[in-house]
């Protein structure tokens, strides 16, 4: 699938730059299109990606970097130094 994109991009800049090559009118607007048999996004779908959780307590715990959090916790930011903590809202 990569290998199929990149050679689509390589085609597409080859001939935009053909098409732009020596032209002096702004009114001279070529266009091409391309189509390869097979390239298309979804014969083949990129893996999903690892989700990093943040688990919940019912103490104060900092949250780390790209960590996704689920609903329902009280979340506070520390505005002097910037750490981010969560936990559980209180039963």
């Amino acid at each position: 699938m990569f290998q199929r994109f990149v050679t689509l991009l390589v085609v597409l800049t080859a001939l935009h730059a053909r098409n732009h090559r020596g032209s002096t009118s702004d009114t001279d607007m070529g266009s091409s299109v391309i189509v390869l048999r097979g390239a298309s996004g979804i014969d083949h779908p990129l893996p999903a990606a690892p989700i990093d959780l943040f688990e919940p307590t019912d103490e104060w715990k900092e949250i780390g970097l790209n960590q996704q959090l689920p609903g329902g916790l009280w979340i506070r930011i520390n505005l002097s130094t910037g750490k981010k903590e969560a936990r559980n809202l209180p039963k």
